[in-house]
């Protein structure tokens, strides 16, 4: 229905409804108080919110619909998957901006991938719909391996 709802965890109730204008398919919570969201969507943009305002504070376009939102342990990158460039968008939240897309011959990302940071947010990885997995070092930004 193209909103974002924030939900009180406690009660159970939805305390706020914001129209994002595009169908979100994924979110992440950028601060420890839950003021700052990002969610991404099939436009191909990023939507960065302040919850206690009706509008988005900017905007990021990029390649492709995305799929999923991860933000890192340290919380200070974004790791971003988008379909239709079968690509993930390794984004510095400080810059605000992407500091390296990773792409692997015969990674095909569908509808309902996601990609995810390592614990310690040395790695991103991603699945593909073929079943491999493709991991990437967030140090050297090179891929570390692909795995069935």
């Amino acid at each position: 229905d193209r909103t974002l709802r924030l939900w009180d965890v406690k009660s159970s109730k939805n305390i706020r409804t914001i129209f994002a204008r595009s169908s979100c398919h994924d979110l992440a919570v950028l601060s420890e108080t839950g003021t700052s969201i990002v969610s991404g969507h099939f436009d191909k943009r990023l939507r960065f919110w302040d919850e206690r305002q009706d509008t988005s504070s900017h905007e990021m376009l990029l390649e492709g619909r995305i799929t999923s939102v991860d933000l890192s342990f340290c919380g200070k990158f974004l790791a971003c998957s988008c379909k239709d460039a079968s690509a993930i968008k390794f984004i510095d939240l400080k810059l605000n901006q992407a500091i390296a897309t990773f792409t692997a011959e015969g990674l095909r990302m569908g509808e309902h991938t996601r990609c995810s940071f390592s614990p310690d947010g040395q790695y991103i990885a991603v699945g593909s719909t073929d079943g491999n997995i493709f991991v990437w070092n967030t140090r050297t930004l090179k891929r570390e391996e692909t795995t069935r």
